[in-house]
């Protein structure tokens, strides 16, 4: 092999090596505050219960930090409680201002692990939509009524971190559909 192909060989590898290693945001997890259902974080969309169309449910919405990828200190949002009477917030915050329909900012007076999920708080609401085929949006996280800032702020830095907001749904509920052979259903078509 000849100098010039191995110092060629070795430069790609050092750009392979480079790019391999490379911080990236590509794959990164944007921070959201989520909403889920209840405590569970995997319960975003909530199927209506057949046996009780509504109108009125009665629900504990969790509001959860994730990605953040930092100690928080603070956090400042709103929450539109779509169809939704807003009963009350719950939280562990030292210091409060506001409340989550017009704008809250919170504090916390040691800073909050926000490197796994970090719940910020908690909303008792009724929701106040009948059960149909249709999703219907019962909470989504938007910017501080008066602030317009949708952030947490980051410890040590001090520093301000911009975050998403999410949505809590009502799914629709699942239309029932007769079971059928694919012969019955070929003969409907001809």
């Amino acid at each position: 092999m000849s100098r010039m192909t191995r110092v060629a060989a070795l430069a790609v590898l050092a750009v392979v090596t480079l790019y391999a290693t490379w911080p990236s945001t590509a794959g990164a997890q944007v921070p959201t505050l989520k909403v889920y259902f209840y405590n569970s974080q995997d319960n975003i969309c909530l199927y209506c219960d057949p046996y009780h169309p509504g109108p009125d449910y009665d629900f504990t919405l969790s509001f959860v930090l994730v990605g953040a990828n930092a100690w928080v200190t603070a956090i400042e949002f709103s929450v539109d409680y779509a169809w939704s009477t807003w009963h009350g917030d719950v939280h562990n915050a030292t210091l409060v201002l506001g409340t989550s329909p017009d704008g809250v900012a919170m504090t916390w007076s040691t800073p909050q692990e926000g490197h796994n999920p970090l719940l910020v708080m908690q909303a008792n609401i009724t929701h106040h939509a009948f059960c149909s085929a249709e999703e219907k949006d019962v909470a989504t996280v938007r910017p501080h009524g008066v602030t317009g800032q949708l952030r947490a702020i980051r410890w040590p830095e001090n520093q301000p971190l911009d975050l998403t907001g999410g949505v809590a749904t009502m799914c629709g509920r699942p239309v029932p559909v007769e079971t059928s052979t694919w012969g019955r259903v070929k003969a409907l078509y001809r």
